[in-house]
């Protein structure tokens, strides 16, 4: 999934209460609960869904599903106009990059398997090692007991 980032024009807005699209006259994209975690613990937000996190800026992190026209941080006095900027690296961001490493490994470790296993069986069948007749494995299965 991806996501957008963006910034408080003023640098030191810290207390951000609530996060919202101006041009949408009703709602809010996020409201405060708690202190800001700082954004290298804070995960991708969820479809058509925004996080707050702070690491030298208060940042704003909306999924791209989102149709957003201006958005705003307000705190309890002022509202501040955002900037998009680039990401801050977030938590599990690029655990997505591993998949596409791991499956296809994994899938040619199971290819490589079954192909070498299909291989034995014809080598064997060629050399006449599988026709094995049926009364000489019982007689080795009553030798056996």
């Amino acid at each position: 999934m991806s996501f957008s980032c963006s910034g408080a024009v003023d640098p030191n807005f810290t207390d951000v209460m609530k996060l919202y699209d101006d041009s949408v006259s009703k709602g809010h994209l996020w409201l405060k609960n708690g202190a800001l975690p700082p954004c290298s613990s804070t995960s991708p937000p969820s479809p058509s869904s925004c996080e707050m996190c702070v690491d030298r800026l208060v940042y704003a992190v909306c999924s791209d599903l989102l149709k957003i026209g201006k958005l705003v941080m307000e705190d309890l006095v002022r509202q501040v106009d955002t900037k998009k900027i680039e990401c801050p690296g977030l938590l599990a961001d690029d655990t997505w990059k591993w998949w596409f490493i791991l499956i296809p490994i994994l899938l040619f470790i199971f290819i490589f398997i079954v192909f070498r296993k299909k291989t034995r069986k014809t080598c064997k069948k060629l050399r006449g090692e599988e026709t094995v007749d049926m009364t000489e494995k019982k007689s080795n299965a009553e030798a056996f007991l």
